[in-house]
């Protein structure tokens, strides 16, 4: 039924009925794990089944297990959204105690998938499925494999770049045969969020994107390829405007909030105007009660695009004022959401002190509403201090960061307010041996900025 597409719900739910009823005896590991795998293919979702089923492969210590029941199981609890921790945490172990060399490369991707969707924190087991896979060299890995499984490490915050760079050498290597829309937008969507980098894949993504004229591309796969883009900070002029041509084409259906403010915010990091895109956005915003359906992070980035137009595209105020409360709540947005003082900004503040006293903490700059690390107002100098998180590592030449698309954008934005500013690296910082060197860059720093 399952394979065949056959709807027939009161057939999955009498199977599951009579199943629990014999309480699952007799069924073999095989036979247990193809059934949650049928119901969740199929769409069923009945908690009592799915919880018996879990309890008895607990119960049974998932002896007999083989590597495709375990990935067939916990591939359809995560589909079906039912998540047994206890039944993950035995997986894992599982899966270790047997060696992840017996499992396949769809074995491992659905593990790690459904671990994944489930919002499972292994980092051990992670790192161990992707050292498995770096060492096949990934033979065996076909595209939907990848894109799982870079989409599933992204998700979880895994960071290992052996398995990254073999992932864009791979896919560069295939000329990106076999990859689907969805498979593009999850690995650029991927790397972009654990801030990696790879020029070779990126222009053949954004090539072969172009080439497809996006056909096939739903709107949060459009979504994803430009935000990713935008945020490793690549210029992609063609792809921008095909995405901003699409999403005009179908009038926006089908974008949510969270894609509209996504795509806007990438096209003013990327510095593409496309005019009938903002046409269609500003008729949303102008909507009465429009901003109810926005998050604060969502109108955080709106405000970003609002500014952009303001400073770097010269939009006439007038225009921006028939906006009216969206611009006020976007602007509030902005001040809730950029406060986050790091401890590497306290060792800055406290030398920068002795070396010129004046410069002010999360400073609200009043025409961007962005919270300025250390400013000194009166001369309108701007001390952006940056840890790892603001660059992107290209991989291959790990010694090769640059600041992410965000930090970038904030930094055009300061400048185009009338800031003179300093982006202070963490890795240039870090180096300094002693408090004597830390004052004499901050000097020389500051030198400079004051004489351009």
């Amino acid at each position: 039924f399952a394979k065949a597409d056959v709807h027939a719900d009161e057939v999955y739910m009498t199977v599951a009925n009579e199943a629990m009823r014999q309480q699952l005896h007799g069924f073999s590991p095989h036979q247990l794990a193809i059934m949650v795998w049928a119901f969740a293919t199929a769409g069923i979702r009945s908690d009592l089944f799915y919880k018996a089923v879990a309890d008895e492969a607990m119960r049974r210590q998932l002896r007999g297990f083989k590597p495709q029941n375990l990935s067939n199981m916990v591939w359809a609890f995560a589909k079906a959204d039912v998540h047994v921790a206890m039944l993950y945490k035995a997986v894992t172990i599982e899966a270790m105690q047997q060696e992840l060399r017996v499992f396949n490369p769809q074995e491992l991707a659905n593990i790690v998938w459904a671990f994944a969707k489930a919002g499972v924190h292994d980092e051990q087991f992670y790192e161990a499925v992707a050292n498995e896979a770096v060492q096949r060299q990934l033979h065996g890995f076909d595209p939907q494999n990848l894109g799982n499984m870079t989409w599933a490490f992204a998700t979880m915050g895994v960071r290992l770049d052996r398995f990254y760079e073999a992932v864009a050498d791979e896919a560069v290597r295939q000329e990106l045969r076999g990859f689907s829309p969805q498979h593009l937008a999850n690995i650029v969507w991927a790397f972009a969020k654990v801030g990696v980098y790879s020029k070779e894949l990126y222009e053949a993504v954004a090539d072969e994107a172009v080439r497809q004229q996006l056909r096939g591309f739903k709107p949060q796969e459009l979504i994803n390829i430009v935000w990713a883009f935008a945020t490793v900070g690549v210029r992609a002029d063609k792809l921008y405007v095909a995405v901003a041509d699409a999403a005009v084409r179908q009038q926006l259906r089908g974008f949510n909030h969270q894609n509209l403010a996504n795509m806007v915010w990438a096209h003013a990091v990327a510095n593409i105007h496309h005019e009938a895109l903002f046409e269609a956005f500003y008729q949303i915003l102008s909507q009465p009660l429009v901003v109810t359906g926005f998050s604060k992070e969502q109108l955080s980035s709106i405000h970003q695009w609002l500014i952009w137009l303001e400073l770097e595209n010269n939009l006439p105020d007038n225009k921006l004022s028939l906006l009216g409360v969206i611009r006020y709540q976007c602007q509030e947005a902005i001040q809730d959401c950029s406060v986050h003082t790091s401890k590497l900004q306290c060792n800055v503040g406290a030398i920068l002190a002795d070396v010129h006293p004046g410069f002010e903490e999360e400073f609200i700059d009043s025409r961007t509403s962005y919270s300025i690390d250390l400013a000194l107002n009166s001369l309108r100098i701007a001390v952006e201090v940056d840890g790892p998180s603001h660059f992107i590592t290209w991989l291959g030449n790990k010694s090769s960061k640059t600041m992410n698309g965000a930090t970038f954008f904030k930094h055009r934005l300061l400048i185009a307010a009338g800031w003179k500013v300093i982006n202070l690296a963490y890795y240039e910082w870090d180096v300094l041996p002693d408090t004597h060197q830390k004052k004499e860059y901050l000097e020389d720093l500051l030198y400079k900025i004051g004489n351009k």
